[in-house]
């Protein structure tokens, strides 16, 4: 009987030998503990080549999407889990020691459990796309969670987000139906360094299309508040009265309109600085105060955008 099932999705990440080596270190025993890879539709043909000979030789499985998306891939891959319990890591991390045990550990106890994910560099500039989850549990981000079976019979990945909110979404639906969740910050996944380009640092804020259906799902969840900041339905009011002033500083002075618009990026450093611990860069910094109002633009049309594709009232 297999007591585990480990789902890894992936696209095109070379780095997901050294997750999958990293989990495998700590299976002595294919027989109870299962690794299933799950490859996007959209991956390249040489990576899903080189991937799947890579997986038989070590007689892992291996399954390719036929539809694209990190939330199809997970369902697809709880279709197939053998395990009692499902344990979900990000192809761009690696397992910390004894993670195996110490989720499984967890869910003896608890239905969904989330794990610790740890920035794997001691440098963490504005631009790198930080990843970590220590002071935020209730966010059920899938590069760190475990399942037991019988939440996986209740309760899918809803394929409509966009590679963001999709893992919040599940983790609110097992809440509301009844089952119980623990932060087990023992049990810990480092994530690989990254670095936004310029392009990707603005249009990654396209994945905020999603908050809308997140709100007209779980607008009555008292942990919805600690995704999406709602005032009369509105999301992120601050940031949208700071769009709003610099818009209107445009037919009042130039002079203000230059403070208005470098405002939000000097105080969204300052925080990164202060409160998160960035390591200071100057280009980051100049890059960060010149690109925010911009990623803020993105963030906005997104939210509108979702807000009419999903049909529900989020400013």
């Amino acid at each position: 009987m297999v007591k585990t099932s480990i789902i890894i999705p992936v696209k095109n990440d070379v780095s997901i030998y050294n997750c999958i080596n990293s989990i495998l270190k700590q299976i002595r025993s294919k027989k109870d503990r299962e690794v299933i890879i799950v490859n996007d539709k959209n991956s390249e043909e040489e990576f899903s080549k080189n991937l799947k000979k890579f997986c038989k030789e070590k007689k892992i499985k291996y399954i390719k999407g036929e539809k694209p998306g990190a939330a199809f891939n997970r369902n697809k891959g709880m279709a197939i889990a053998k395990g009692e319990n499902i344990l979900f890591i990000d192809s761009d991390c690696i397992a910390g020691p004894n993670w195996i045990k110490k989720m499984e550990d967890s869910l003896k106890d608890y239905d969904i459990v989330e794990g610790a994910i740890i920035y794997n560099s001691q440098e963490r500039p504005l631009f790198d796309r930080v990843i970590e989850n220590k002071e935020t549990p209730y966010r059920f981000l899938t590069a760190n969670l475990g399942i037991k079976k019988a939440v996986a019979k209740k309760c899918s990945f809803d394929e409509r987000f966009i590679v963001f909110r999709e893992d919040t979404d599940f983790g609110l639906c097992a809440l509301e139906k009844g089952f119980k969740s623990f932060f087990n910050k023992e049990a810990k996944v480092f994530h690989k360094k990254s670095r936004f380009s310029i392009r990707e640092f603005i249009f990654e804020r396209k994945r905020f299309i999603g908050d809308p259906l997140l709100f007209k799902k779980h607008r009555s969840n008292k942990l919805l508040k600690k995704h999406i900041p709602i005032i009369c339905r509105i999301s992120y009011p601050l940031e949208l009265i700071l769009l709003i002033f610099i818009f209107i500083s445009i037919f009042l002075s130039w002079k203000l309109f230059l403070v208005a618009y470098f405002f939000p990026g000097i105080i969204y450093s300052l925080k990164k600085y202060l409160i998160d611990k960035r390591t200071f860069k100057i280009k980051d910094t100049f890059l960060v105060i010149l690109l925010i109002p911009l990623t803020m633009i993105v963030k906005r049309i997104s939210i509108w955008r979702g807000s009419i594709k999903f049909k529900v009232l989020l400013i």
